[in-house]
């Protein structure tokens, strides 16, 4: 009886397992069967989607969300924004200092000549030796001190700021020129003082080298032809000369 009821329960086990695969299955298959028709029903083929109905209904939406910035199209306005908005743009320098924004660098140029030139022992005392005059170090010196202030003073001006700091720094490049000379600065002084002439005058010394350069070569080629052609004419009359001579002979 024992071996009985285990045999029966083992079968009703194995009813029970079956039972739930096969309804698993059923529930995959309908899910399949319910997504492809819901896939069919939204595409419906290609064709709804290519129509003049649907293209009609796109640009209609696409016309709604262009318009849906048009509120926004006065913001663009440069006066409007200034009102908007009212605020100074600004900038911060290598020191964390919250600054006005100086499109024309002087502020970096000033900065360049007090670190890098002025504050240098080696070209400080450069400065301040023969050929120098003596008051060459405080001239650059003050045109700094002078462009410092001229930033202070552009702040509160917005709309002739960039103008004012340009002039400003064409003065200060001017002073800089007038003091540190190729006659009396050293190669390091001129070159740190200025990197770019010294690299535009080399391109131009380079070029007037090749200039020259070529014109060498030019003059030899005319030489060269010149020299061929003297030849040529010697050949052309050797040769009238040995017909003439066969000639007469």
């Amino acid at each position: 009886e024992t071996n009985l009821s285990i045999g029966v329960s083992a079968s009703s086990n194995l009813e029970g397992e079956v039972a739930t695969i096969i309804m698993a299955g059923d529930v995959v298959i309908s899910s399949a069967a319910l997504l492809s028709k819901t896939a069919k029903k939204l595409i419906g083929g290609f064709a709804f989607w290519n129509g003049w109905r649907c293209q009609i209904a796109f640009d209609i939406c696409k016309l709604l969300f262009a318009l849906s910035a048009f509120p926004f199209l006065p913001l663009m306005v440069g006066i409007v924004n200034t009102l908007i908005t009212h605020a100074v743009p600004t900038s911060y320098n290598e020191y964390g200092e919250l600054v006005a924004m100086d499109k024309a660098g002087l502020s970096s140029y000033l900065n360049f000549l007090r670190k890098d030139v002025l504050d240098d022992s080696r070209y400080k005392r450069e400065l301040t030796e023969e050929p120098f005059e003596v008051d060459d170090w405080q001239k650059i010196d003050d045109a700094v001190e002078a462009g410092k202030r001229c930033l202070a003073s552009a702040w509160e001006d917005t709309r002739t700021r960039a103008q004012v700091t340009k002039q400003k720094k064409q003065e200060v490049m001017a002073i800089v020129a007038s003091v540190v000379t190729k006659e009396k600065a050293s190669e390091a002084l001129y070159r740190r003082c200025f990197p770019n002439l010294l690299l535009t005058e080399r391109f131009y010394e380079t070029q007037q080298k090749l200039k020259i350069e070529d014109e060498t070569q030019q003059a030899a080629k005319r030489r060269q032809e010149k020299h061929r052609k003297a030849r040529l004419k010697a050949e052309e009359l050797r040769l009238a000369a040995e017909r003439k001579a066969r000639k007469h002979a």
